[in-house]
């Protein structure tokens, strides 16, 4: 027969294993699920923008997203400059998209309106370009970001 004493002192075991399993999912799950944002400069105005590196994270840009805030934005990187095309697939505002080779705006397109699953229009960056920023509708004209201006992060 298991004592009192006995039962405590294994259910406290229990508690403890069962405390360090999910912290170690809690670090697997920050690991993973881990967001990197850099400080964007470009024209008069700063922007927090979320960085996206991979193929899927290009694809899904800002699709599905309630809203974006007026001082934050998507910065989209390259390995390679190429020439890239962006649309508005399943947007829920308009943007701003400027396309970036070599910390300089090469191309960027202005208050564009947000599409469903069946995209009517794409922006091309009309040169190559390592880099894209997504803002907010009217940031650029705001922040005076014209062709040439040079963007920092």
């Amino acid at each position: 027969m298991v004592s009192l004493r006995q039962t405590i002192k294994i259910y406290r075991l229990y508690l403890l294993y069962s405390l360090l399993a999910l912290m170690a999912l809690v670090v697997v799950l920050a690991l993973v699920l881990k967001k990197e944002f850099y400080q964007v400069s470009v024209g008069s105005c700063d922007f927090e923008a979320e960085v996206v590196t991979t193929a899927k994270a290009h694809y899904l840009g800002l699709s599905g997203r309630k809203s974006l805030d007026v001082d934050k934005g998507m910065l989209f990187l390259f390995d390679n400059k190429a020439d890239h095309t962006f649309v508005m697939r399943d947007m829920n505002f308009p943007l701003d998209i400027i396309f970036i080779s070599d910390n300089r705006v090469v191309n960027l397109y202005q208050d564009l309106p947000p599409e469903d699953t069946v995209t009517k229009m794409s922006y091309h960056s009309g040169a190559p370009v390592n880099a894209v920023l997504e803002v907010p509708a009217g940031s650029s004209r705001a922040c005076g970001i014209g062709v040439g201006s040079q963007v920092k992060w």
